[in-house]
């Protein structure tokens, strides 16, 4: 459910920067800019249910899962924008990943059951 969350938050910033391409510092400029306001439903849709995900989980073992939508967003900012996921981004996605997973296989192994 927190891993869905992640991609919605990273839907939001594709649209963000859809949003940055487009601004116009304006009251109307901003207020019309339909990407800043798609971009807040994904970012209100991803957060009910992360409150939601946070009521059946614990908070320490689901919010590092959070920073897998840096992972989201590399790969949409890749294929999208063409951005170029270098040496480096590569490293960085990799610990990442590495890390949400180990922080939720030493979650099953310390209680015995799965993270929500």
């Amino acid at each position: 459910m927190v891993v869905f969350c992640t991609f919605l938050f990273s839907i939001a910033q594709i649209f963000y920067k859809n949003a940055a391409e487009r601004l116009s510092l304006s009251f109307e400029g901003i207020i019309l800019n339909y990407f800043i306001w798609i971009a807040l439903v994904f970012y209100g849709i991803g957060t009910l249910i992360f409150t939601y995900a946070l009521k059946k989980g614990e908070l320490s073992v689901l919010y590092p899962v959070i920073s897998t939508s840096f992972v989201w967003v590399a790969l949409f900012s890749f294929f999208i924008f063409d951005e170029p996921i270098t040496f480096m981004k590569g490293i960085g996605i990799s610990a990442i990943v590495l890390g949400v997973i180990l922080l939720n296989s030493y979650k099953e192994v310390e209680d015995g059951s799965s993270s929500y």
